[in-house]
C-alpha cells in the first residue's frame, strides 16, 4: 500500500548531501553548470522544496586557506541561486523559506559544517558554529 494522501502532500527537505562540494569539484574540472545539469532535475523530480547546502571544507584546507575555500563555496552557492533564480533561492530566515517554497521554488539554506577548522590556525578570535533547522507543518494533518 502506498503512502496516504496526507503523506504525499508533505514537502520534502534534503538536509544533507555534498551538493556544493560536488558542484565545486565539477566546476574546477571544466563543467559549466553542474547544478543545473546534475542536481536540479533530481531535486525537482523528487519533490524537494527545501535543500540545506552544507559548506564543508576538505581536510587539506586549514586556517586562512579554509576560510578562503569556504568563501569560494559560498560564492558558488550564490552564483547557483542567481543562475537558476526561477527554480531556487537562498533563504536567510524562516520567513524566506516559506516565501520561496510558496513561490514554487526550492529554498536553499547555507550551513557551515565543521567551522572549527576555520579558526584552528587563523586569526579568528574564537570558533563559531552555525546550525540551521527548518520545520514546516502540513496544515490540518498534524504531520511534521
Amino acid at each position: 500500500m502506498g503512502p496516504s494522501p496526507e503523506r504525499r502532500l508533505l514537502p520534502i527537505a534534503d538536509s544533507h548531501n555534498d551538493l556544493l562540494l560536488a558542484c565545486m569539484h565539477r566546476r574546477e574540472r571544466g563543467a559549466s553548470d553542474p547544478f543545473g545539469d546534475d542536481w536540479l532535475p533530481g531535486l525537482r523530480a523528487g519533490g524537494v522544496v527545501f535543500q540545506v547546502l552544507p559548506i564543508f571544507t576538505e581536510e587539506q584546507f586549514v586556517g586562512e586557506a579554509a576560510l578562503r575555500r569556504t568563501l569560494e563555496v559560498i560564492a558558488l552557492a550564490r552564483e547557483i541561486a542567481a543562475g537558476h533564480r526561477t527554480d531556487v533561492a537562498i533563504a536567510e530566515n524562516a520567513a524566506d523559506i516559506d516565501r520561496i517554497i510558496d513561490s514554487g521554488r526550492i529554498a536553499l539554506l547555507l550551513a557551515i559544517e565543521g567551522p572549527s577548522r576555520l579558526a584552528r590556525r587563523s586569526r579568528c578570535s574564537r570558533p563559531c558554529t552555525v546550525s540551521a533547522c527548518a520545520w514546516r507543518r502540513s496544515p490540518g494533518t498534524g504531520a511534521q
